[in-house]
């Protein structure tokens, strides 16, 4: 799979899904996601890597909270600024 971040100190692998592309439930609920998406995140998982998929339209509306979010559930307390 190509991921869109992998943040190896915390074995995070993250998708950035598009809501047009990937079938948002929110803004496309009848259209059915592609097949990789039903089976990347398992295999992923099970393969032993952290896997979060955020939504485009999250991104948009709020991304401080989507990171903080995120940083919250991996207990990212320091911020590397360079």
């Amino acid at each position: 799979y190509k991921v869109d971040v992998f943040v190896p100190a915390l074995n995070l692998v993250l998708f950035v899904d598009g809501c047009y592309w990937h079938a948002c439930p929110t803004h496309h609920p009848k259209k059915k996601p592609p097949q990789s998406d039903r089976t990347r995140k398992p295999y992923l998982s099970k393969c032993g890597y952290n896997v979060e998929v955020v939504w485009e339209h999250d991104i948009m509306e709020n991304v401080c909270q989507v990171m903080k979010t995120i940083f919250e559930k991996y207990q990212v307390e320091n911020i590397p600024t360079s």
